[in-house]
């Protein structure tokens, strides 16, 4: 990915670059005008009242601070480790590269109705709302998808989205018997394979695809568990669905707890940690 992006850029020598943190090679470029795009807060600029994404637990403002020091410092360290090869007698010292990483002008593409911009970021740091593409210019759904949601008028979607797990099967099966236990019916998107469809199932009840537009299907349905991505979380609170959030990584437990906060539905437990 690093020897594309360096090709594409001696090729088009391009004005300005927008680039998601993960991508790692702007970091390092200099003379060249440069914008982050990033969905997910609280890994860059400092949040008092939270501790960044990866930490799971909050003791409050000045041990936040520290954790958020040790963040920039780990994410300075991976960008020269990454680019090593490539900016070889370039001299880029830890502190410019985290410079570059602190000082870069970020878009965060949040909804300042889930997450407001703290008063104490810098003024190239901006909170600028959710973008949501259209999704189903290529997808139609099936008249099986449709005469399901004629009889079910509450349904609930079960989705892990990109996610995966060692224990799909099992996940996908504890699901399915307390959905059936309390008559709940489900629409289950395998997607990525972190769920699993059986060979037999109660096939009234349930209605298994493998993708599926969120922005079609939330506004026809009651609730929503999810694994929590950035997307996710804010799709199903824009169409209004009950949401449940059972983290797999990362920022999905920082968005775990936000959900929580604003009343979205109820706290939702790790993936490593769920049971019958």
């Amino acid at each position: 990915m690093y020897e594309i992006q360096d090709e594409v850029v001696k090729s088009f020598q391009p004005d300005q670059i927008v680039f998601h943190p993960k991508t790692v090679y702007s970091f390092v470029l200099k003379d060249v005008k440069k914008s982050i795009l990033s969905p997910i807060p609280c890994m860059i600029h400092s949040v008092s009242t939270r501790p960044p994404v990866g930490i799971n637990f909050n003791w409050g403002g000045s041990f936040n601070r520290v954790f958020y020091k040790l963040t920039k410092f780990a994410i300075a360290k991976n960008v020269k480790q990454v680019s090593s090869k490539f900016i070889a007698g370039k001299k880029f010292t830890l502190k410019e590269i985290k410079s570059s990483i602190i000082e870069t002008n970020i878009m965060y593409m949040i909804s300042p109705s889930i997450f407001a911009r703290p008063k104490e970021w810098p003024v190239h740091a901006q909170v600028l709302g959710y973008l949501e593409r259209d999704k189903t210019s290529k997808w139609s759904s099936s008249e099986e998808l449709i005469n399901y949601l004629v009889r079910h008028k509450k349904p609930i979607v079960l989705s892990f989205g990109s996610m995966v797990n060692g224990q799909a099967e099992e996940t996908s099966k504890l699901f399915l018997d307390i959905f059936e236990a309390n008559k709940i019916p489900a629409i289950i998107n395998t997607a990525s394979g972190g769920l699993r469809k059986p060979e037999t199932y109660n096939k009234d009840l349930f209605h298994f695809v493998s993708d599926i537009p969120y922005d079609w299907i939330f506004p026809k349905v009651y609730g929503v568990i999810h694994h929590g991505g950035s997307g996710t979380s804010h799709m199903v609170t824009k169409y209004g669905c009950a949401s449940l959030i059972i983290p797999h990584i990362i920022d999905q437990f920082m968005w775990n707890d936000i959900l929580t906060e604003k009343g979205v539905g109820p706290k939702g437990i790790s993936i490593r940690k769920l049971n019958r």
